[in-house]
């Protein structure tokens, strides 16, 4: 927090390319919505791509940071905002976020939803919806216990999902039952 000047209020997290298929201008109307409901609240960017965030006191625009300067704001943030109007396969950022402990309020589409459980690991929105955004990010801003809560299954989730020795030995145990049949 000392090292980018976010100060000591509550904060908000993008991450990845700010673009329109990322839905950052969807985030960028989000944002007067949840200033004003959650006082002293910061929104960080971290990435750059084709668009700027708002210009204003409490938008940190860092531009690229190094990978272990993104986990230690993941970590810091209350939740991580993946806002995509373009059906990603599985956002990188959202397995990372989910992977610390934090909440997502992520949109509903492509993979999203087959990683994140709304309610339970984090929030899904429809995409293009500002309001929405807005409404699920000031949630878990004004309510720790429900974001960490939702952060503590999200790293659940993801340590199920993507659990390297159950995968190795369920590929084990194929490669076996396949030799077997030789």
């Amino acid at each position: 927090r000392r090292r980018f000047g976010l100060g000591a209020g509550p904060f908000a997290l993008y991450a990845g390319k700010v673009s329109l298929g990322k839905g950052a201008p969807v985030f960028f109307d989000a944002l007067p919505a949840i200033r004003a409901a959650v006082p002293g609240v910061r929104f960080v960017f971290a990435g750059k791509g084709e668009l700027a965030p708002p210009a204003s006191a409490d938008v940190h625009a860092l531009g690229t940071v190094p990978h272990a300067d993104l986990f230690a704001l993941y970590r810091a943030a209350v939740v991580v905002v993946v806002p995509s109007v373009w059906p990603e396969p599985l956002s990188r950022v959202l397995l990372e976020a989910m992977h610390v402990g934090r909440p997502v309020v992520a949109t509903a589409v492509g993979g999203t939803p087959e990683v994140v459980e709304d309610g339970v690991t984090g929030l899904l929105v429809p995409k293009g919806d500002p309001r929405a955004l807005a409404r699920a990010v000031t949630a878990l801003l004004l309510d720790p216990h429900l974001a960490e809560r939702l952060g503590k299954a999200a790293a659940q989730r993801v340590d199920d999902l993507f659990d390297e020795t159950r995968q190795v030995d369920a590929l084990l145990a194929a490669y076996r039952a396949a030799g077997a049949r030789l």
